[in-house]
């Protein structure tokens, strides 16, 4: 389909684009890498301005922040940041595997080359490989707003719906930052895609801590299971805090999702085999995580 006719406008600075923003107030749409926005203009969205804001300096950086030891205490990825830029990243991959992971896995080299993490959480589809995965780590949302103001908000507060956020029509999300813990982590991503490269069906992404005697931290997160991206609260407490984590307790939280949460069918999978690949895959995820701050 044809893309109907917009306003493009590229600001040079934060301050610049709010008062594009305001201007164009509840019509403007903010671009980055395009991977979530133009797809939908060419299904027939119209977006009357665009306000593309690859040039505005500041949003490109991962920025590590340190306690008073020394230690990396938390990773700032500032919203232009591409996948690919994530998966590359020196301190991403120490201090956040899962991270660098689940962005390695994105798409192809050419979507993983502009989309970015901003973009990505900002177009909160449900199945979305960040957004999972942005819960499964505890992020914060960094957003700003006319005049400068910031604020911070969880990935799960910031979720409200399909393709729906918390962010206002005249705020832009600026970075995301995730903790970092000094204990021994263990993680895994998995997804089920009808092929290579494709958008998931849904997605399951897994992070755990271990302090030398019980497992901590437990974070199960699901994409494509329901409105948003959702943490399986009920299922990481029946692991938190267990000195060991048995097969038959993997098994028993991968059955208690397929009851909890309902992947929609397609015309290609049945739902009887979507929900089975969905414990098939939690399942593959949690030995994985245990593995390896166990094995």
């Amino acid at each position: 389909m044809i893309i109907e006719p917009f306003q493009y406008f590229s600001p040079q600075s934060l301050d610049e684009a709010f008062e594009i923003l305001s201007e164009h107030h509840g019509e403007a749409k903010i671009i980055a890498g395009g991977q979530s926005l133009i797809p939908l203009m060419k299904m027939g969205v119209e977006v009357p301005c665009i306000v593309d804001i690859k040039k505005i300096p500041g949003l490109k950086a991962i920025e590590l922040s340190k306690d008073g030891l020394g230690n990396v205490s938390s990773i700032k990825v500032g919203a232009l940041v591409t996948y690919n830029d994530i998966e590359g990243s020196n301190p991403v991959k120490k201090n956040l595997p899962l991270l660098a992971k689940t962005a390695s896995g994105i798409g192809h080299p050419l979507i993983r080359n502009r989309g970015t993490i901003g973009g990505s959480l900002s177009h909160c589809d449900p199945a979305a490989d960040l957004c999972a995965t942005a819960l499964a780590l505890n992020a914060r949302i960094c957003i700003t707003g006319p005049g400068l103001k910031t604020r911070s908000i969880s990935a799960d507060e910031f979720f409200k719906g399909p393709l729906e956020t918390d962010l206002q029509d005249d705020e832009i999300l600026t970075a995301v930052e995730f903790p970092v813990s000094a204990m021994k982590m263990g993680y895994d991503v998995q997804k089920l895609t009808l092929g290579h490269g494709d958008f998931p069906v849904f997605i399951v992404s897994v992070s755990l801590h271990n302090d030398g005697k019980k497992f901590t931290d437990i974070a199960i997160a699901l994409g494509g299971v329901g409105e948003t991206a959702v943490r399986a609260g009920e299922c990481e407490s029946l692991l938190n805090g267990r000195e060991s984590i048995t097969d038959e307790d993997i098994l028993e939280v991968s059955k208690m999702i397929t009851e909890k949460y309902d992947p929609p069918s397609s015309a290609e999978l049945s739902h009887d085999y979507t929900l089975d690949m969905l414990a098939v895959y939690t399942r593959k995820a949690l030995i994985n995580a245990v593995q390896m701050v166990t094995g």
